[in-house]
């Protein structure tokens, strides 16, 4: 999702300063300007339209009406109604065409007719040279284009009119953390934040900031202090889970001490549960899924709760407790096709292929576009059933419906390599791999095991150790083990999976089978490693 400066869309904000100067107002155009101001815009559409068929030149009518109908994406709609506004107000109505103007150049950029938008903009710029939103959108628009040095510009000249706008300062800082120029981009937004310290989307951007220059101290307590401010800001709270994998113990005081005087508060409750399950500890998760559950009651939707807790306990590898919950959320919607994968996932963790694949075919039924269906299904047949075939057609349908999940890919250049000895085929979707992944994720990095493949081990090796640097989740740590291992270099291999096992890896099924590990699997070392975790699992869990 591209950041955005201010909460309001264009449309709402321009809405807002419209000021009801229409002289000559029918009883429809009344009623119509009632109904839009309270949020009824069914109502204000109906009376728009009955105003304009009364009154074909009334602008002000045409104009409400093409805002309507860009809400409702009807385009074309909208802009005609546009151009009659435009047609009917008069000249010295330079405020009003300015604005008409803007909605014009909105509806080309949805259009995607990009020169019209920012000659529309420009337009509208001429009526009104001082109206510091105007730049705002068009930086907005520019930003999202990547045509950077154009958005710094705006933001830029916005300076010009306010030296205090806030905006314009969150504007330049987003810039050039966009263009990693990170010495910039904290010197604007703490300027930002100065002049506004409740202005959460700097202090979001600052904490990126501060997480690209590895200031993880800093990072955690700006976003922490986001959550604060915008608690239902859910973007804000998973960048707050992946700061702390760089800090637990801070992210964990921090959280506690800011929500200290809200003893129960289901947002800073279910984001301490989600830390405790980010980082192995699985008990403490549960039991706070279990405290928010109660607490929310019957009386309130808690289907998203239960399926949080349903993922908590398949990643603490109590498969049958999450299977449970899974069939809890089946049994109220049967029609939800995420569950069914999520459920099938659960299966293949315990070992239940066929149920997986039945749960898989399930949720394809309800969702034909969902490509992780397919690789999913295709990775059970080629890893588990060892049925190739069946595994290349559902690795084909899913790049079909995915060209750029690498995942697939990955699995698929495997399967050509080792299994159909069609190395040119395997090599195409191994580079399309080192293609697609510029930037290091958080999980789900497969470009290490692409260079890999295609004999570039260094490069593979630097780049999963600059995924542990940066992401040290136990996800990761379960990669390199598994990057390692194929390499052959097993001492390595060892040292990751334990630091795995140590940050919370139980899903032991998987692990046991997991042929990327064969090289060290007869090893004393891995025995002793294995059976060591397992045991204490087991323990832990009274099984």
């Amino acid at each position: 999702m591209t950041p955005t400066l201010f909460q309001k869309s264009i449309f709402t904000f321009l809405l807002i300063l419209i000021t009801n100067l229409s002289c000559a107002q029918s009883e429809n155009y009344k009623i119509a300007y009632e109904a839009y101001s309270g949020g009824d815009n069914e109502t204000a559409l109906e009376y728009f339209e009955k105003d304009v068929v009364e009154n074909p030149n009334s602008a002000y009518s045409h104009f409400y009406l093409s805002v309507l109908y860009v809400i409702q994406e009807k385009l074309e709609v909208a802009e005609n109604h546009i151009d009659k506004a435009l047609l009917y107000f008069p000249e010295s109505s330079s405020t009003m065409r300015s604005k008409a103007y803007v909605v014009k150049g909105d509806i080309a950029y949805k259009l995607k007719n990009i020169d019209n938008t920012f000659k529309y903009y420009a337009l509208a710029i001429q009526l009104r040279p001082k109206e510091i939103d105007l730049y705002l959108d068009r930086g907005q628009y520019y930003f999202e284009l990547g045509q950077l040095d154009k958005a710094e510009a705006d933001f830029k000249h916005i300076l010009t009119i306010d030296a205090s706008n806030i905006y314009a300062y969150g504007g330049l800082g987003r810039n050039y953390l966009k263009e990693k120029r990170y010495d910039l981009a904290e010197k604007k937004l703490t300027k930002a934040i100065q002049l506004n310290d409740l202005y959460y989307v700097a202090l979001q951007l600052r904490a990126q900031t501060y997480f690209e220059q590895k200031k993880y101290k800093e990072a955690i307590l700006d976003i922490v202090e986001v959550i604060s401010i915008e608690p239902d800001d859910s973007d804000s709270r998973d960048q707050f889970l992946t700061y702390s994998l760089n800090d637990y113990e801070l992210a964990l005081t921090e959280l506690n001490e800011k929500s200290k005087n809200a003893p129960f508060n289901e947002f800073w409750n279910t984001t301490r549960a989600r830390l405790y399950a980010k980082h192995g500890k699985f008990k403490l998760a549960i039991k706070e899924f279990d405290q928010l559950i109660k607490y929310v009651g019957n009386e309130n939707n808690i289907d998203y709760l239960i399926y949080e807790r349903a993922t908590t306990f398949e990643n603490a590898g109590l498969y049958d407790k999450a299977i449970e919950d899974y069939n809890y959320l089946i049994e109220n919607d049967p029609t939800d096709a995420v569950v069914f994968s999520q459920r099938a996932n659960a299966y293949r963790h315990a070992g239940e292929y066929q149920k997986s694949i039945q749960d898989l075919n399930v949720s394809m039924e309800l969702d034909p576009e969902d490509y992780w269906n397919y690789y999913m299904r295709g990775w059970i047949y080629v890893e588990m059933l060892k049925e190739n075939d069946k595994a290349l057609e559902d690795f084909n349908t899913a790049v079909t419906l995915n060209p750029e999940d690498a995942y697939t890919r990955l699995m698929r250049g495997r399967l050509l390599l080792e299994k159909r000895n069609e190395k040119e085929k395997a090599i195409e979707d191994f580079n399309v791999i080192a293609t697609l992944e510029k930037e290091i994720k958080e999980d789900g990095n497969c470009k290490q095991y692409a260079l890999f493949h295609l004999d570039k081990k260094s490069e593979a090796l630097q780049l999963m150790k600059d995924i542990l640097e940066k992401y040290p989740s136990e996800g990761n740590y379960y990669e390199a083990a598994c990057l390692y291992a194929l390499m052959n270099k097993k001492e390595e291999a060892l040292n990751a999976l334990k630091t795995s096992f140590e940050k919370g890896n139980n899903n032991f099924k998987h692990i046991s089978i997991d042929d990327d590990l064969d090289n060290i699997k007869q090893t004393p070392e891995y025995i002793s490693l294995y059976t060591k975790w397992f045991e204490k699992f087991k323990v832990e869990n009274n099984l």
